[in-house]
């Protein structure tokens, strides 16, 4: 186990996220921005092709511009590493990726591949994953095995008239996890969410009436994270448990 907040205050989890995705790049450069100002994060949500951000509430007790709030580890095209530059400043953190100019000119499909770290909050019962560009195809992936959450329900915002395909771990095997996949065009705002259970919250004897109740509960916390794919995509999350 390891710390959430810097000073313990917010219990969180940490989610570790993998996106996998085919694109013709129209942009040459990548963006990543953790922010503490609604305003910064407003205008830079309007690009999100080229930007992804994320909005850190300053009363949570969490620093958007530390390596805890935010990081990106990894980033590569057709399999390539690309070098990452972090600059940090008082009110958040930006983390820029050059694709390459090649990339660009030749206007035609690349797999790209990131990963980023997260904090999300224990008791906010909530992981929302957003498509922010018209998407074909798209899977996603829990992995809550290093945590104590009991159970997760998976809501899907999909305005579709095909079906979602949601999978889930068995109880007979090690490992916990759930996942849903879908085949036809997402538009933007489309996603899907998770919403948990902890094991201390569940009474001795738990009830289908007492999970609707819980449920409830649950979907009345507003998500304020997106994650921006385009085109095939393909994510991966997983949660280590924090105290």
């Amino acid at each position: 186990m390891e710390k959430g907040a810097p000073d313990g205050s917010t219990p969180t989890f940490t989610a570790t996220v993998r996106w996998d995705y085919t694109v013709v790049p129209e942009h040459q450069t990548r963006r990543f921005a953790c922010v503490s100002d609604r305003q910064e994060y407003r205008e830079l949500a309007q690009d999100p092709a080229a930007t992804s951000a994320w909005y850190m509430r300053p009363k949570a007790g969490i620093d958007a511009g530390s390596r805890e709030a935010f990081e990106l580890v990894h980033f590569s095209v057709d399999g390539d590493s690309r070098p990452i530059r972090r600059a940090v400043r008082k009110d958040g953190q930006l983390y820029t990726v050059n694709l390459g100019e090649e990339a660009v000119r030749a206007a035609k499909p690349v797999s790209v591949s990131y990963t980023y770290r997260t904090l999300a909050s224990r008791h906010g019962h909530l992981l929302h994953v957003d498509v922010e560009q018209p998407t074909r195809g798209f899977s996603v992936e829990l992995d809550y095995s290093d945590t104590d959450i009991s159970y997760i329900n998976l809501l899907d915002f999909i305005a579709s008239s095909k079906s979602t395909r949601v999978s889930q771990t068995p109880t007979s095997v090690p490992g916990k996890s759930v996942g849903v996949a879908f085949d036809g065009w997402l538009m933007p705002r489309s996603g899907v969410a998770f919403v948990w259970v902890l094991e201390g919250e569940l009474p001795m004897r738990d009830t289908g009436l007492n999970r609707v109740a819980r449920l409830q509960q649950c979907l009345s916390v507003r998500s304020t994270g997106a994650v921006s794919a385009r085109r095939v995509t393909a994510g991966l999350v997983s949660f280590l448990g924090l105290h």
